[in-house]
């Protein structure tokens, strides 16, 4: 099959990625409660016709916006992909100094799932794709410990994790991705070994109160 992109496809995808820069930004600069998909059509140039052929509605545009990033991220080598969670800790490290250098792009996409409440389809493969490999390992816990020791795993290593080192303790990705590698792998052992601690509900009773 012919791999050359042709003219149409290469307008077609120049066109997608314009209007995926403009809603980040947007999004950083107003807040992402304020923009508007009729605005960010506006900002770009583009007819309210041809945005909606791109992105049908406001999820589109963030599961395409959470997409694209990743693909930009793997295609320059910046971002890792992992295919077992052994590999997580190497890729967090490599992933946290890839989103410091889509900065913008990666805290848009932060602001705009957190205030919709929603992830992107990508980012909710990922956290179900966490709990189904840690569910080996997290066999020996009640059900509600083995979703919070997944769950807190999972947001170990996402994007919002990096914000809030970059921005609240002034932290690179290179300055953190380390640390929070360090803390997914020791938790990682802790649950390949059957003598280590285990989640306690000790002070629930009293957390009641």
């Amino acid at each position: 099959m012919d791999s050359v992109e042709t003219p149409r496809r290469k307008d077609w995808r120049a066109t997608r990625e314009l209007i995926l820069e403009t809603f980040a930004r947007m999004a950083v600069e107003d807040g992402p409660r304020d923009v508007s998909i009729q605005q960010v059509a506006d900002r770009a140039g583009i007819a309210h016709r041809t945005f909606y052929r791109h992105f049908p509605n406001r999820q589109a545009l963030i599961d395409e916006l959470a997409e694209w990033l990743v693909e930009r991220g793997i295609e320059r080598g910046q971002m890792q992909s992992i295919d077992t969670i052994e590999e997580l800790p190497e890729a967090v490290v490599a992933n946290a100094v890839a989103f410091d250098r889509d900065a913008e792009m990666i805290k848009a996409l932060v602001l705009i799932t957190w205030e919709s409440g929603q992830m992107s389809d990508i980012q909710q493969r990922r956290t179900d794709e966490t709990h189904d490999a840690l569910a080996p390992l997290t066999a020996d816990l009640s059900p509600d410990h083995a979703r919070a020791v997944s769950s807190l795993i999972r947001y170990l290593y996402s994007s919002r994790t990096w914000l809030a080192m970059r921005e609240e303790f002034g932290l690179s990705g290179a300055q953190s991705g380390p640390v929070i590698a360090w803390a997914i792998q020791l938790m990682l052992d802790a649950l390949h070994d059957p003598s280590a601690p285990r989640p306690s509900s000790a002070g629930r009773e009293g957390n009641a109160r």
